[in-house]
């Protein structure tokens, strides 16, 4: 399951990381010149680090490989990549494209399907249908948003 907060991936340039509160942003008056006080990373091109409020600001961001970068950026082209992530880790990729939400059956064989390949982002019906054929998941439409997917039919 993707962790809350945010993935910063840096893809040119540089960019300064300061872990500080809105509040304190917002009483130093002057926000297009902050007052770099606390703890503070740089991330440099082909770097990532992910961000989170309620986590210490981690101390270094971490290398990606090009191939990576395209991976996770492939949503601006709308269309998502997958090179092996778990059904349910995919499903949550997808669930933030769409109006969508897929549930999943608490199956062990549905949690080790793993998922490899381009999806465009608003097709649900066609990514259903390449579940059914390719990996015998089948779905029930629960509501207008909820979709449970099953293993087997």
């Amino acid at each position: 399951m993707r962790p809350s907060g945010v993935e910063l991936i840096v893809t040119d340039g540089k960019v300064l990381v300061v872990k500080k509160s809105a509040e304190a942003f917002l009483k130093e008056g002057h926000a297009d010149q902050p007052k770099l006080m606390g703890t503070a990373l740089a991330v440099a091109k082909d770097e990532r680090v992910m961000l989170n409020n309620r986590e210490p600001l981690p101390s270094v961001a971490s290398k990606l490989a090009p191939g990576e970068i395209a991976t996770k950026l492939s949503w601006r082209t709308g269309n998502l990549i997958f090179r092996g992530e778990s059904l349910e880790e995919a499903m949550a990729e997808i669930s933030r494209y769409t109006d969508i939400h897929f549930e999943l059956a608490d199956d062990e064989n549905l949690k080790k399907i793993k998922v490899a390949g381009m999806f465009k982002t608003g097709d649900v019906n066609g990514l259903l249908n390449i579940l059914d054929q390719n990996f015998n998941v089948s779905h029930e439409k629960l509501s207008r948003n909820n979709i449970k997917l099953n293993y087997g039919g």
